[in-house]
């Protein structure tokens, strides 16, 4: 491609690629073919590169474009136009994925990529989670939440609006029904709000210090939750998943029969206490077997609203 490709207007972009033969001439009267395809981006810019600027997404949100087929002129260039002005989406920002493919006279097909950034004019959110290990935290310590507003140049952004927030815990269920003779069973994840607020952005920000800072409370109950920033309609622009306590899971995950161990550290020293939560799609007695070369304790419990301590 010609010229440095780092960031793409969206709207009526003009590339162009440049094809030559090995010794150097012009490869004249190839057809050119190109895709494009456009993918959120989770953590685009460099400078905020320990950031998260897109919230939590279901299914696949890739966008795929294919550019009208083009000739490469007697210099070896083709132009590529198109406008990707309708696909952008107004709050999280989009990387792009360029692919040429120029057929020789031969046949032999020769690719040349790119990913360069959507250049929308737009002021995204992102946020970190200061963790200890990850987005794992502990149930004695406050959750601190950093904030940046960042422009689609990768760029410090000033914000004269406050922006809003919110907690939830997500908590994940099952339905049984019978069809067809056969039981079958649906997940489902339900939201739960904890807190919700303000918080006012620096009117002057760095690059190298958070813009904004949210501490939440220790959270007692462990478990996943969720962080999220919201437009002035209440749209979601920004998540940040995070979980309290140390989890192992057992089985997998979509199934109803799954089971989830929580630890309160990643590991012990011998002697110290471990404080262990088993949480359960349906409650009920279970047995915690505590293991080695030999058994050494089988330890009752009892569920209780999904979960055991």
């Amino acid at each position: 491609y010609v010229g440095a490709l780092q960031r793409m207007d969206p709207a009526q972009f003009d590339l162009s690629v440049q094809v030559d033969y090995l010794f150097g001439a012009p490869a004249a009267g190839l057809v050119v073919q190109t895709d494009v395809t456009l993918t959120p981006a989770y953590s685009p810019f460099p400078d905020f590169s320990s950031y998260r600027f897109i919230p939590e997404l279901e299914g696949d949100r890739q966008q795929l474009l294919q550019l009208a087929e083009t000739t490469t002129d007697e210099t070896g260039r083709a132009r590529l136009q198109g406008d990707l002005s309708d696909r952008v989406p107004a709050l999280w920002p989009q990387q792009v994925q360029l692919r040429s493919e120029v057929i020789d006279v031969d046949g032999r097909i020769t690719v040349a990529s790119a990913t360069p950034l959507l250049a929308s004019g737009q002021t995204f959110i992102g946020l970190r989670t200061r963790a200890s290990s990850n987005t794992r935290h502990d149930r004695e310590t406050p959750v601190v939440i950093d904030l940046v507003a960042v422009d689609s140049d990768g760029m410090a952004a000033p914000l004269t609006e406050p922006l809003r927030w919110r907690l939830v815990r997500l908590d994940r269920y099952y339905n049984w029904y019978r069809a067809g003779g056969r039981w079958r069973y649906r997940s489902y994840t339900t939201e739960s709000g904890i807190s919700a607020g303000t918080v006012e952005l620096a009117s002057i920000p760095r690059a190298d210090q958070p813009h904004g800072t949210v501490e939440l409370p220790p959270l007692a109950r462990w478990g996943r939750y969720r962080f999220d920033v919201m437009t002035v309609d209440g749209r979601v622009q920004t998540s940040q998943p995070f979980q309290v306590g140390w989890v192992q899971q057992a089985g997998i995950e979509t199934t109803p029969d799954h089971l989830e161990i929580r630890f309160d550290q990643s590991s012990y020293a011998q002697g110290s206490t471990a404080r262990v939560q088993i949480a359960a799609p349906f409650d009920g007695p279970g047995q915690l077997i505590l293991a080695g070369q030999t058994v050494e304790r089988v330890l009752p419990f009892e569920v209780r609203d999904g979960v055991a301590d």
